[in-house]
């Protein structure tokens, strides 16, 4: 399946849901992110403000200041961004595999963020319904280190 394709399956899968389900769902990933997140030394989550198709993230932004973590919101920008050290980032995406490989929404943002990033760990946040055998990659694609999606951590 080429990537548009799946992108479009992908998205068809998180819209016959149901919003309670999605809700449960969010609920329970932000649940695991936050208990990965425990493991770790960091001063800043690097985060996203989800689309009402993606995780939404607030959960774990508001464990983060109360855990004295700061939290750096990646503006919706095709500019270049300049982020801390020191870092985890939280990554969204249309689609994972259990090993990593990521498939964004089209423009590559991402890929050109964690290309000249130094940070800890990248975590992608999922629906289960976002999790596939494959996807097509190409050489400038990159894999995130860990995919968190309901009661289950891949690293």
């Amino acid at each position: 399946m080429d990537k548009k394709t799946l992108r479009n399956h992908v998205q068809k899968q998180i819209e016959s849901q149901s919003l309670q389900s999605r809700q449960t769902e969010n609920i329970a990933v932000c649940n695991e992110a936050i208990a990965l997140l425990e493991q770790y030394d960091f001063e800043t989550l690097v985060s996203y403000t989800a689309f009402p198709d993606e995780i939404d993230t607030s959960n774990i932004h508001t464990w983060c200041e109360d855990h004295q973590k700061k939290v750096f919101l990646i503006p919706q920008t095709t500019e270049e961004i300049q982020i801390p050290e020191k870092c985890i980032i939280l990554v969204p995406g249309r689609a994972f595999t259990v090993d990593g490989a990521r498939l964004g929404r089209w423009s590559g943002f991402y890929d050109r963020l964690l290309e000249k990033s130094e940070y800890i760990a990248t975590i992608g946040l999922a629906f289960k319904c976002q999790i596939v055998g494959t996807i097509p990659e190409e050489p400038w694609d990159k894999r995130v280190d860990m995919v968190v999606f309901e009661r289950n951590t891949i690293q």
